[in-house]
């Protein structure tokens, strides 16, 4: 009777500890800028998310598909050449985050997500100080 429990308690053991390194393997987690570019020799080619804000003025939508602007945090900025149209809500002085790799020392990325929200509070979000050295205007309060 004992070996049946400790057989099924290895079992369940075994079961969490597969679902956990399972999960904490498909997690896709966001890099600031400025620690994007410092760790970006040793990134590759590996296809990671940065989060920032879109830089006043640094926009060109000239190119057919997607377009180019700068991502700053606030502390770096890097360029970013992004192949795939924005979503409509895509401007300047935007907080977002792109998806994609690093080519030299530009970022290419393959999709955007804007960070948006009715009740959104663009310190609470980290992105704070990113607004304030980019020379975007702060959300008003509510």
């Amino acid at each position: 009777m004992k070996v049946r429990y400790g057989v099924a308690l290895l079992v369940c053991l075994a079961a969490i500890v597969w679902m956990v390194s399972s999960l904490s393997a498909n997690l896709n987690y966001m890099e600031t800028v400025s620690v994007a570019v410092h760790d970006r020799g040793s990134k590759g080619t590996e296809t990671l998310r940065i989060g920032g804000v879109v830089k006043p003025n640094s926009i060109d939508k000239s190119a057919r598909t997607g377009a180019v602007f700068v991502l700053t945090d606030g502390k770096a900025a890097v360029s970013v050449k992004l192949t795939s149209e924005p979503p409509s809500l895509f401007s300047e002085c935007t907080p977002v985050v792109v998806q994609g790799h690093w080519q030299g020392s530009t970022f290419v990325g393959d999709s955007v997500l804007v960070r948006h929200g009715s009740t959104y509070d663009a310190k609470k979000h980290m992105v704070g100080d990113a607004l304030d050295a980019s020379g975007c205007p702060r959300p008003k309060q509510a």
